[in-house]
């Protein structure tokens, strides 16, 4: 025995319909529920182009590029970039997940580390999320971090991306026609 429910209309207390749920179980809100936001109003998507040079530590200034593949499309204004320091389009929580191709050079690499910084005054950063991997010389390792800022000034508060070593020297990987060393940042709360 089955048995079917018809459409059921639950009401806001206007008297307007808030939510119908048809025969299928397919769920139409009249607007957005309380609590959750209507949509992502900002996601943008970096990447460096070239290789950095070879270094022992240093920031991420040069070859950056919005992603500019066919299939990719930004929501919202965007961050913007000057030398590798990103500005935040608004005020609010961003999620930002980084990923770098980083190759150890001239021998062994022990302890490779990316570096997500960020200012609150416009200029003093602060390293505030680490990722860290090895490899043996020439090997390519892939690191991640990910965090969440609350941008709560759009004026000082800015991100950049570095990765140091103790031990000889690394360089990330970039290319201009897909992502190997990339974050991407998506707004996720007022």
């Amino acid at each position: 025995m089955s048995s079917k429910i018809g459409v059921q209309n639950i009401a806001h207390t206007n008297g307007t319909n808030a939510m119908t749920v048809n025969a299928s179980g397919v769920t139409t809100f009249t607007s957005p529920p309380v609590g959750l936001p209507a949509s992502i109003p900002e996601f943008d998507n970096w990447r460096i182009t070239n290789n950095t040079g070879n270094t022992n530590s240093a920031d991420i200034t040069a070859n950056w590029e919005r992603n500019d593949d066919a299939i990719f499309e930004k929501i919202g204004t965007g961050l913007t970039e000057a030398s590798g320091v990103f500005t935040f389009p608004s005020t609010g929580k961003y999620l930002i997940h980084m990923s770098a191709q980083i190759q150890a050079r001239g021998g062994q690499v022990g302890q490779m580390i990316l570096k997500g910084n960020v200012a609150t005054n416009g200029s003093s950063f602060t390293q505030f999320a680490q990722g860290e991997g090895t490899a043996l010389t020439d090997d390519v390792t892939n690191i991640t971090l990910s965090f969440l800022i609350n941008v709560t000034n759009t004026t000082n508060y800015k991100l950049r991306f570095g990765m140091s070593t103790s031990e000889n020297t690394i360089r990330a990987l970039g290319a201009s026609d897909r992502n190997r060393t990339y974050f991407t940042a998506m707004k996720i709360g007022a």
